[in-house]
């Protein structure tokens, strides 16, 4: 946590590629939901 504080462009970094992450995955979950019916 404290390597991770210290480095605020890191932390926003890692905060945007997450975002980027959790939004293509509830869009995989909607698109495979939508497979399956």
């Amino acid at each position: 946590m404290l390597q991770i504080v210290r480095s605020k462009s890191g932390l926003c970094n890692t905060q945007g590629l997450l975002l980027i992450l959790t939004k293509r995955a509830l869009i995989w979950q909607q698109e495979d939901q939508m497979f399956r019916m």
